[in-house]
């Protein structure tokens, strides 16, 4: 039998726990096998693994992650084609991400899907307020005189350049002569 200084099994998972990193996805995966072989460790070995918590911890973070990697896996599905119709996926991808520690963004697997798509819903609100203030600075319809037809079909030709998913964003003013 073996002293508890000499436990093999305790000082290897000491060392492998010792060993993790934290700041990459691939990192994410030794953190769960770590949490997993020390799982399978007796009570009382268990007990003899002084740095367990350092492990607990990462082990939280790499779920997390794991959890927010499933939530940008969803938006790149096969064939899938983002539209502003899933903002709401998008943000909340986003907010998972952003309430992750450094270490646990670190884990997170295509960040670039979530940052793109990110960018593709602030260019679409951007180009529909830009059109909305631009309509909104016309005159209305009984306001109108010769001199605003220059700007009026200058800001139909933006509106009518807009997405599908930027023009839903744009309200629809009843006073005014360019959406109807």
């Amino acid at each position: 039998k073996y002293s508890r200084k000499d436990n093999p099994a305790v000082e290897l998972m000491k060392k492998v726990i010792a060993a993790i990193a934290e700041a990459s996805a691939d990192d994410a995966q030794s953190i769960l096998d770590a949490q997993a072989a020390y799982d399978k460790l007796n009570d009382a070995q268990k007990a003899e693994v002084s740095n367990y918590s350092r492990l607990e911890a990462l082990n939280t973070v790499a779920i997390d992650a794991a959890a927010v990697s499933e939530l940008i896996a969803a938006l790149k599905g096969e064939d899938r084609v983002l539209t502003y119709a899933d903002v709401e996926e998008i943000n909340a991808a986003k907010k998972a991400y952003d309430a992750l520690p450094d270490a646990g963004k670190a884990m997170v697997v295509d960040v670039e899907v979530l940052n793109n798509a990110v960018a593709m819903i602030e260019a679409i609100q951007k180009a529909a307020t830009t059109v909305q203030e631009e309509i909104e600075g016309l005159p209305t319809a009984d306001e109108l005189t010769k001199e605003d037809f220059a700007d009026v079909v200058l800001a139909r030709t933006h509106y009518d350049a807009l997405s599908e998913d930027a023009k839903g964003l744009v309200i629809k003013n009843g006073k005014k002569v360019i959406v109807k």
